[in-house]
């Protein structure tokens, strides 16, 4: 399978904002989380902000190679369209000093700021092959780089 995106929703905006991206990106998160208790598993979804249109989309791909085309086409549309952000939502393992946790990750990059949302997760197994995830506290990730995404301006 190549890398693809498909529209999901087109949507009007000025994205310009600093804190309607942050909404934007909060609000993708929370659906997110929703998605993966109900499904057990979390498609990943981006959502190209721009000031004329903003476009939410599916992304797939079966191997890091179909990933990273589909992410360079999410990036040749944020150039073409004049994006002011790319918001990326998947999920992932975060490694810390002590732990190794399965996440939600939540990567903005944005003309005016780059972080990553993180929202750890464990499935805890309620008997008859049933399976419940609990979310630990979401945090910020500033330092973090975030290669799929890079600067398309």
């Amino acid at each position: 399978m190549q890398g693809q995106i498909e529209i999901v929703k087109k949507f009007k905006g000025r994205p310009n904002d600093a804190e309607l991206v942050r909404l934007v990106a909060d609000r993708l998160t929370l659906t997110a989380q929703t998605l993966l208790e109900n499904d057990k598993v979390l498609e990943p979804i981006a959502a190209v902000l721009a000031e004329k249109e903003s476009v939410l989309f599916r992304v797939s791909h079966a191997d890091t190679e179909a990933k990273q085309l589909a992410y360079s086409k999410l990036r040749a549309f944020a150039k073409l369209n004049d994006a002011h952000a790319i918001i990326a939502i998947g999920d992932g393992t975060v490694r810390t000093e002590d732990d190794t946790t399965e996440a939600i990750l939540t990567a903005v990059r944005a003309k005016s700021k780059s972080y990553t949302i993180v929202v750890p997760y464990y499935r805890h197994d309620i008997g008859e092959k049933q399976e419940m995830i609990v979310f630990m506290e979401p945090y910020d990730w500033t330092d973090s780089k975030i290669p799929l995404i890079e600067a398309w301006w």
